[in-house]
């Protein structure tokens, strides 16, 4: 990574679930790793049990309560804690327009309205989206196309289809970064605690800090109009 501040004066807007937040070690979690090389204006809205699909612990939520301010960039993940099979009927269809209205009960409607939110709140913000790596944590199957499915996968397809049609870029985890805990020894290296989906300490600095600021640095280019 380059010495140069790139986010130097920039506000940035955190949204989603643990694996945004930290899990029991907010102190280490990505964003802040990525502030401490890069100093910015890091406001950091992701909860624990976060879910894209309504609940009483919605994103939409960390949204809608956010500062009215628009932050330079907004950086976000989600359906962590929707991926259970539980959710095989929930998980609705990409919509066929951008104005809604969105079936929040789903996890496609859920997704596109949390999209929608930010970009009616903040139109000018650049806004990335975390796809997390490979889940030893989340092997729930379900019927999907006729066919047994690895949940995770199905939502990482609809999730990445749903963040094409919005223009929106991904910090690609799943596709672009060797960490998969379904690999012997991953999950006691990399995981908090040896179990569970949260990236820890040197996961973060090795796989998820590089990913993310490499998205960073192209939307602040588009925000500096270096990058269309």
């Amino acid at each position: 990574m380059s010495d140069q501040n790139f986010l130097e004066n920039r506000t940035i807007y955190a949204f989603g679930d643990s694996i945004v937040y930290g899990h029991t070690h907010p102190e280490y979690c990505f964003m802040r790793q990525i502030q401490e090389l890069f100093p910015c204006n890091l406001k950091i809205f992701a909860v624990n049990g976060a879910t894209v699909i309504d609940s009483d612990n919605a994103i939409r939520t960390q949204i809608e309560n956010a500062p009215a301010m628009s932050p330079d960039l907004i950086v976000w993940n989600g359906f962590t804690n929707d991926c259970y099979a539980r959710n095989e009927s929930h998980l609705g269809a990409v919509s066929d327009g951008f104005d809604g209205p969105f079936d929040t009960t789903t996890l496609c409607g859920g997704f596109e309205n949390i999209l929608h939110l930010m970009k009616s709140r903040w139109p000018e913000a650049r806004i990335i989206y975390v796809a997390i790596h490979r889940s030893n944590a989340r092997l729930d199957t379900i019927q999907y196309k006729g066919e047994t499915a690895w949940v995770q996968r199905v939502m990482q397809d609809l999730t990445h289809e749903m963040c094409r049609k919005w223009n929106i870029r991904i910090a690609d985890l799943w596709n672009e970064s060797p960490l998969d805990t379904n690999l012997p020894g991953y999950a006691d290296k990399y995981i908090i605690d040896g179990s569970g989906s949260h990236p820890n300490k040197i996961a973060c600095a090795k796989y998820y800090a590089p990913i993310v600021t490499e998205a960073l640095r192209l939307e602040t280019a588009v925000l500096e109009g270096k990058e269309s």
